[in-house]
């Protein structure tokens, strides 16, 4: 059986952008659910080019400034159309990811930009990137804009893929955080789990997407008032996060405040308190002091002090 790793740090060793020192830390080889989970992972980048498996694999566990660094060095040096684009992409992803939404945009336009120029407008290739620039369109309020291009999207990858791909569940997730951010909650709760319906088919239970899915649904529960349900699936999401992320992951946040919320709404303002101080924690060691959430933190341990 292969050794199998926790990634702990990962820091760059000189100013070429050639050398990077990942350092790793020795887990227990009878665990068979981080054996599947690694396994998944592998699929998933399988095929691509080193430098962006390296990439994708420090933002799956939330270094995006590393990321950033690897995608900025290879466009500098790349005249491979496709490599553009798809760096262009995952620069979309880490500005959205970051709060700079302008600069998200850009790239993600760029990035289709160049795809279209080979690709006919039902190649699958393109579907990443009208996901991307859907995704900037709901953080900004666009959300016709974004339920437009995440359909658009999920009709291409309908029609090519299989219909247990974790790639249509991505695309049911994207509608129905826009249906949330609608207020249409009822609508975002059926396209949740039609995304949790596929992923229990094609994922290892411990997979961070899971923990997504998880996340996702309790929300719409929480905000049809059903918060027993909600407090549920929110603690089901972090017990996967805590399981298969290195610590201080932003993905942390998401499940500490929403458990929060949770907690706020019933009225247990101690435990809610407890959360959202564990989110500011975070916050405040992977974002930069101007960072949008980190405010929104602020203000939600505030509240907890004026109840």
């Amino acid at each position: 059986m292969h050794t199998v790793f926790r990634i702990g740090a990962v820091r760059k060793l000189d100013d070429t952008n050639r050398f990077w020192q990942v350092e790793l830390k020795l887990t227990s080889d009878d665990d068979e659910q981080l054996r599947i989970l690694t396994n998944r992972i592998r699929i998933e980048t399988a095929g691509a080019k080193s430098w962006l498996r390296l990439g994708v694999l420090l933002m799956k566990i939330g270094q995006f400034n590393q990321a950033e660094e690897v995608y900025t060095a290879v466009l500098n040096q790349t005249s491979d159309e496709f490599a553009k684009a798809a760096i262009y992409n995952q620069l979309g992803l880490i500005k959205e990811h970051q709060g700079e939404y302008n600069k998200a945009m850009s790239f993600c336009e760029k990035s289709i930009e160049i795809t279209r120029n080979v690709l006919s407008e039902k190649d699958p290739g393109l579907t990443t990137m009208y996901g991307n620039v859907a995704i900037v369109y709901g953080s900004i309020g666009e959300y016709a804009k974004a339920i437009s291009l995440f359909e658009k999207s999920l009709e291409i990858r309908q029609e090519v893929l299989p219909s247990n791909d974790p790639y249509l569940a991505t695309s049911h997730i994207n509608i129905g955080m826009v249906y949330y951010r609608k207020g249409e909650y009822a609508n975002a709760l059926a396209s949740y789990e039609k995304a949790y319906e596929i992923y229990k088919i094609a994922l290892p239970p411990n997979h961070p997407d899971f923990a997504l899915s998880y996340n996702n649904i309790a929300s719409a529960y929480q905000s049809l008032g059903n918060y027993s349900s909600a407090l549920r699936f929110h603690k089901k999401a972090l017990d996967i996060r805590l399981k298969v992320l290195p610590p201080n992951h932003p993905d942390f946040t998401a499940s500490y405040v929403n458990v929060a919320s949770v907690y706020e709404a019933m009225g247990d303002y101690s435990q809610a308190l407890l959360f959202h101080e564990k989110a500011r924690e975070i916050y405040e060691k992977v974002f930069s002091s101007n960072h949008p959430m980190l405010a929104t933190s602020y203000n939600n341990i505030a509240s907890i002090y004026h109840e």
